[in-house]
């Protein structure tokens, strides 16, 4: 083809795409684009997900609103949560997105408990929503932080600072930005979210398997570091509770790593990965509990307040209660949901409740 030809078409091209731009920006609310100071993550409100069946009694289609950031993403949400004086941050355990609403553990425990959780949040974001929540409401007294997997995550794979924001933050400012790709992007994710969890599964399974000894070598070379950041967090975090006179409450996430465990058939949740190599059930169980033992030894020595979330999950019953390694069913919420209770009634809140 001539390069006359092309170039011709390239104009046509750009100018279709700039005019399918401008009318995205007349006809299409964007509400990628109403970041007002917090983290910009999925602000997706009354958006129903078609999800295939993830396990026994699980709906095909999810109320996936995702308000829970979307409250502080405006002045009308803000009202919301005006009011609480208990909220909670962490990512997608806490989030309880599958979980359809009215039923997760936010919503049937005893206490009124704002839940801030959203997929993929790590303490970098929490952190910044935290701040930015306080400066909203001045009433809260107690917040419950669980985001330490996420933190883990992040770490085994990037092996660099945790109070760093990802590059999602970059995907956040594509889709506050250009209107027209938002709304190719909310399509693909209404069509069925199952497909999301099915290409992660394909690419976790191409991996090499990873042996004991590369763990071993792994964490002796990193651990110390790891210890390191997360001690910058809880400095970070205590700052703000500090400043804001707030007591702070964090939460070592309940997960499925355990021999008990059950694969659910539908599972498409991957393990954690060192080095691009994939680690099994067993290997990740380990590696977990010292990550958690590291963290019992910050908050014991800085005498912080923290709820060992996974002593309290019967471990006996793993498929009733996760659909997959971290994330909860119908019943695996209402487990929480009491565990939360218990530990609330036994623990004097700031507020004395």
């Amino acid at each position: 083809m001539p390069k006359k030809k092309i170039k011709i078409l390239l104009i046509n091209f750009f100018i279709i795409i700039l005019a399918l731009e401008i009318l995205s920006r007349i006809f299409f609310y964007n509400e990628y684009s109403e970041n007002k100071g917090n983290y910009l993550h999925q602000p997706d409100r009354n958006i129903k997900f078609k999800i295939e069946k993830l396990y026994e009694n699980s709906e095909t289609e999810i109320i996936f609103k995702t308000d829970n950031l979307g409250g502080i993403v405006n002045k009308v949400d803000e009202q919301k949560f005006i009011n609480y004086e208990i909220i909670a941050l962490g990512g997608s355990t806490l989030e309880s997105a599958l979980v359809q609403y009215g039923h997760r553990w936010n919503d049937i425990t005893n206490f009124n408990i704002k839940n801030f959780g959203k997929s993929r949040l790590r303490s970098a974001h929490n952190i910044v929503n935290l701040e930015y929540i306080l400066r909203k409401n001045k009433k809260i007294k107690t917040v419950f932080i669980m985001d330490s997997v996420n933190n883990f995550h992040y770490f085994l794979t990037n092996k660099s600072s945790l109070n760093e924001l990802d590059s999602s933050q970059i995907k956040n400012k594509i889709l506050k930005n250009f209107y027209l790709i938002s709304i190719f992007y909310n399509a693909i994710k209404k069509n069925n979210y199952k497909y999301f969890y099915e290409i992660q599964k394909k690419i976790f399974e191409s991996k090499e398997n990873i042996t004991d000894k590369e763990i071993n070598y792994f964490w002796k070379q990193n651990s110390k570091k790891l210890l390191i950041l997360e001690e910058q967090i809880l400095k970070n975090y205590l700052l703000i509770a500090d400043r804001y006179q707030v007591e702070l409450i964090f939460i070592l996430q309940p997960h499925g790593y355990n021999k008990s465990y059950t694969q659910n058939k539908n599972d498409l949740r991957t393990n954690f990965l060192i080095e691009n190599k994939k680690l099994n059930d067993e290997q990740s169980s380990k590696l977990i509990d010292k990550y958690y033992k590291n963290l019992i030894n910050i908050y014991s020595k800085q005498k912080i307040v923290f709820f060992n979330a996974e002593l309290c999950i019967n471990k006996k019953n793993l498929y009733d209660i996760f659909y997959d390694r971290y994330h909860f069913t119908k019943k695996g919420s209402k487990v929480f949901a009491n565990c939360m209770d218990n530990f609330i009634k036994n623990h004097n809140l700031k507020k004395g409740i």
